[in-house]
């Protein structure tokens, strides 16, 4: 959550010219506030253009025998915003129905023309 508040907080984009990431969505019992406040922060991000230099985003860590986490804020994000330099997204272990149909949403908005694999 620091790394994502941090490119909320910084008063200018930050100077990186690509960034592939993995988003470890796990943590101790009653976390979900937490892993919450990450998919929020994480969609503010990329509201406010922070994720322009993301090539790739996966996500790894969800407990596959509960529910995927709520994520559909971070998909929200995606319908909203163009990430042109995204071209590896795996959003597998946290796509909800709501999240399936907001990411339909991205890709027939043209806002991921990079994409070249989605997991």
């Amino acid at each position: 959550n620091s790394f994502f508040g941090e490119l909320v907080r910084a008063v200018q984009p930050p100077r990186i010219e690509s960034l592939d990431l993995t988003v470890f969505v796990t943590g101790p019992e009653g976390s979900d506030l937490s892993i919450n406040e990450g998919f929020r922060l994480m969609s503010e991000a990329i509201q406010m253009g922070r994720f322009g230099c993301v090539r790739c985003l996966n996500f790894d860590g969800v407990d596959n025998r509960g529910e995927p986490p709520e994520s559909t804020v971070f998909f929200t994000a995606l319908s909203d915003v163009k990430l042109p330099r995204l071209s590896d997204l795996g959003p597998e272990q946290i796509l909800t129905d709501s999240g399936a149909t907001l990411l339909a949403d991205a890709v027939r908005k043209g806002h991921l023309p990079g994409l070249q694999k989605l997991q």
